[in-house]
């Protein structure tokens, strides 16, 4: 979920793909209509996207089956001796791999550009998959020069590409924790509400959210996995957010298209005092939108923001010829109105504290993270089901790293490290258990782990004790009731079992 530390795309960016993912890239430069070349890095893996004015332009990578050329060799299309020809051309004239398929005429000019425009699509549907490595964006840096152009909106390829990435299991496992929030429509849904509608011209969810429901309402009218990836999509772009109980979300505020140039020396003057304002708020909490501290009172919260709209309402500036500025004076306004509304409520102020305090303490915020981490944790425990502890244990450190704040990951990792180095790691490990279980008492999980550590000690009573309370807490926790059942028969005896008989 997108927060105030939210990047601008019009400046230089470097940072790390697990705090700032890929899709939220993307649906953030198409929404400052940002140009520029972003190049996103994993290991050895390097993919580079251009971008013009929002949209996509064009996308190559050095992963070979997904480049034109590479695509066409494994399909037959072209053979080995004319792509060899292509890199040779390459490397001597130091061009892109696009420009030397170009010029060496490897495809008939109607299957190059079909071949460009799968490129574009699978170098950038696949970096969504690239949940780790490195994002660095130049502004205006423009596309190599000599091969196609392309107009794809990015929140497209979001939209299309995130389902093969997650799943609806771990998409569903998150919505759940957050069951009593509202997800919260922002004014640019509305806008790309025709793009969700084309490829899923049934979907009612954008309604449910448009009517103010909670998660839960949503997980239980949701009648298709379509439904679960359009509210993640949301999410994830930030179209939506997570909220309290509220009603309808706010109405979309139409960008002002640019007026002309600025004539006068006020105007001037307007347009630098607008760029100040905006470069301000742009990573600004909303207290700092509105000038206040985190005591201030709901007097001094109107008070801030009548100052603060009188100053940034559009209608100030009708007169005035201000050109791209204009646009920047309704994202001001909006973020004014933001500020207020969140600030005014006493549930989603509280939220919003929470967040912040989250924020400061280096948790997560961003449902992409926390989506990832719950991947991992999905993952590590299929592996500790396959037996597959050293795995397991991998995936849950991950998990914890990216999100500090889920008392059941230190449980599941404490038991993974405990099937992996034994005894010598009990104290680590129970230490990891109880935490999870001190921070979350309800925990089933924790309760089992406890019991067949004791049971593997021989403390039989103890593994019972366990065993008894995971299923007080989860009556269907077939491994538990089968540890209960097997203590319970050899307290029996092989000579009153055989009497039965």
């Amino acid at each position: 979920m997108a927060g105030n530390n939210r990047h601008i795309w019009n400046r230089p960016f470097e940072g790390d793909l697990r705090g700032y993912p890929v899709h939220r890239v993307y649906a953030e430069i198409h929404q400052d209509f940002a140009s520029g070349h972003l190049r996103l890095t994993r290991g050895k893996a390097q993919k580079d996207i251009y971008f013009f004015k929002g949209l996509l332009r064009f996308a190559s990578s050095n992963i070979r089956n997904e480049n034109a050329g590479g695509m066409q060799l494994e399909t037959g299309e072209l053979d080995q001796t004319t792509f060899d020809a292509a890199v040779k051309y390459m490397r001597v004239n130091r061009t892109t791999f696009a420009e030397a398929l170009i010029k060496t005429e490897a495809l008939p000019l109607n299957s190059l550009n079909e071949a460009f425009a799968n490129q574009v699509q699978a170098v950038s549907t696949g970096a969504l998959g690239w949940q780790d490595g490195s994002a660095r964006f130049a502004p205006g840096e423009e596309k190599p020069a000599g091969v196609p152009e392309h107009s794809l909106n990015p929140l497209e390829v979001v939209l299309r590409g995130l389902p093969r990435y997650f799943t609806v299991e771990v998409i569903r496992g998150f919505l759940k924790r957050y069951s009593q929030k509202v997800v919260i429509p922002t004014a640019r849904m509305n806008l790309e509400k025709h793009l969700i509608q084309r490829y899923y011209p049934a979907e009612q969810v954008t309604t449910f959210i448009h009517s103010g429901q909670t998660v839960s309402d949503i997980l239980e009218k949701t009648r298709s996995d379509d439904d679960l990836h359009i509210v993640f999509f949301l999410l994830g772009t930030g179209l939506a957010r997570l909220g309290g109980r509220e009603t309808a979300g706010k109405a979309a505020d139409t960008p002002r298209k640019p007026t002309g140039m600025p004539t006068s020396t006020r105007e001037s003057a307007f347009i630098k005092d607008i760029r100040a304002e905006y470069r301000r708020i742009a990573e600004a909490t909303h207290y700092e939108v509105l000038g206040l501290t985190q005591s201030a009172g709901n007097a001094d919260i109107q008070g801030a923001y009548l100052k603060a709209a009188k100053k940034w309402h559009a209608d100030r500036f009708a007169r005035h010829s201000l050109g791209d500025a204009s646009k920047l004076v309704n994202s001001i306004f909006a973020r004014v109105v933001e500020a207020r509304d969140t600030l005014n409520d006493h549930q989603r102020r509280a939220e919003y504290d929470l967040y912040l305090d989250r924020k400061a303490k280096g948790l997560p915020t961003d449902v992409g993270v926390i989506l990832r981490a719950e991947n991992l944790f999905v993952e590590g425990m299929g592996f500790m089901k396959m037996g597959k502890a050293a795995k397991a244990l991998e995936r849950f450190e991950e998990a914890i790293s990216l999100n500090k704040g889920e008392a059941e990951l230190y449980a599941w990792r404490g038991y993974a490290l405990y099937r992996v180095e034994g005894k010598v790691a009990k104290e680590k490990a129970l230490a990891d258990i109880n935490r999870g279980l001190n921070e979350q008492p309800d925990m089933p999980a924790a309760n089992f782990f406890l019991g067949m550590i004791a049971l593997d000690e021989g403390k039989e009573e103890e593994a019972a004790r366990r065993f008894e309370q995971t299923l007080e807490r989860d009556p269907r926790h077939v491994e538990a009731k089968r540890q209960l059942n097997r203590i319970k028969a050899s307290k029996k005896g092989p000579g009153r079992a055989s009497g039965k008989r």
